[in-house]
């Protein structure tokens, strides 16, 4: 099962007060709405920040800050969509703020429209080199629309600079996958699991691709570890057991097998029902 399990990281953090164009009459109070906002924010009273950074805005139209607040407070909301607008009017009003174009491409990403978001993170990676989430999340966008050595190149570039950042090297391990180049991402992955010992995507990552090499003995260890550390990935379950059936070890087969039907019987009923036939095969039944 070689396929990504893994989630476009997302940068979140504090919008920045800060303008584009000379104050207008009313800077004043736009600006006493927007720390007000900052702080019904920071006390998680949504609703009233909501309010009182859209007050900023009618007050103060190109209040970029604003709509990156705006933004920030729907997408946590699940409002993907008016979050995108507040995000693109921000970059609309300043085109080469970084934050704005880094936000619009990872939103773009959760709606499913990778293609659109390549553009955004570009920008926001050509604008500043050390964010290292925003090509992370370009390299997934471009490993989306089926452009993986371009996913790769980009990536490598980033941990180029940054060699532990995890959300780099959980993406280029899957693109590296993606292209079959399975040695590349174990080398990568056994580097990257001294960084971050107790990261369970690491370990799964690892585990799948010394799968796809059949060198299922070596990645037993790095799938139970996976699982240890926290990994709800069914398919983690699945793999092993397939490790253990391939390396002949029958009754660690069928216990795993046991664990992954259980796990899954309310999720996929199709998929518990191929492990329960894989159980079957080996029991002899």
């Amino acid at each position: 099962m070689n396929r990504s399990r893994l989630s476009a990281l997302v940068w979140i953090g504090s919008a920045v007060l800060f303008s584009i164009t000379t104050a207008p009459v009313h800077a004043d109070d736009a600006n006493a709405h927007y720390r007000l906002a900052l702080s019904h924010k920071r006390e998680g009273r949504v609703d009233q920040a909501l309010d009182e950074a859209r007050i900023a805005i009618r007050l103060r139209p190109d209040y970029v800050a604003a709509h990156l607040t705006v933004g920030t407070l729907l997408r946590d909301q699940g409002k993907l969509g008016p979050a995108l607008e507040a995000y693109s009017a921000a970059r609309e009003l300043d085109p080469d703020n970084q934050r704005a174009l880094a936000l619009e491409g990872v939103t773009l990403m959760r709606l499913g429209r990778f293609e659109e978001a390549i553009i955004p993170l570009s920008r926001a990676v050509d604008l500043d080199r050390s964010d290292t989430t925003s090509a992370a999340n370009l390299g997934s966008a471009l490993r989306q629309t089926d452009r993986v050595n371009e996913a790769i190149t980009v990536m490598s570039a980033g941990l180029h600079a940054n060699p532990t950042d995890l959300g780099l090297l959980n993406n280029l391990a899957v693109a590296l996958r993606a292209e079959r180049r399975y040695d590349e991402a174990v080398l990568m992955l056994l580097e990257a699991i001294n960084n971050h010992p107790s990261e369970h995507r690491v370990h799964l990552n690892l585990a799948i691709s010394l799968r796809s090499l059949h060198r299922y003995r070596e990645a037993v260890p790095y799938y139970r570890r996976a699982i240890e550390l926290g990994s709800d990935e069914p398919g983690a379950l699945f793999d092993l057991g397939v490790c253990h059936e391939q390396l002949g070890q029958t009754e660690q087969a069928i216990e795993t097998y046991e664990r992954y039907v259980t796990l899954i019987a309310g999720q996929d009923s199709a998929a518990a029902e191929r492990g329960r036939k894989l159980i079957e095969q080996l029991r002899g039944t």
